[in-house]
């Protein structure tokens, strides 16, 4: 599977479980650059960015593992988690 449908799967799986948590946090799939601190040199990768729709503080951008069982059991807790900590 290609990177692309591996985040298209991870939001799918998301879209699911996001209202529960919080019916105003919504997740898109953008690509962001990234320069490694050991001067590897930058890429473009894909990310999942969350956005809310009235508290900036819970806007952020996420890459995931790319593989069933940490979209199907680890992706909700982290995303969970993330979120409380932003949201105090």
């Amino acid at each position: 599977m290609r990177p692309y449908d591996w985040y298209s799967r991870a939001k799918a799986r998301l879209e699911q479980f996001l209202p529960g948590l919080d019916a105003d946090l919504e997740v898109d799939i953008d690509t962001s650059n990234v320069t490694p601190d050991d001067d590897s040199g930058e890429y473009n990768t894909f990310v999942l960015a969350f956005y809310h729709r009235s508290n900036e503080s819970l806007h952020w951008t996420m890459e995931i593992r790319m593989d069933d069982e940490y979209i199907e059991q680890e992706l909700e807790e982290i995303v969970t988690q993330i979120y409380l900590q932003r949201v105090e």
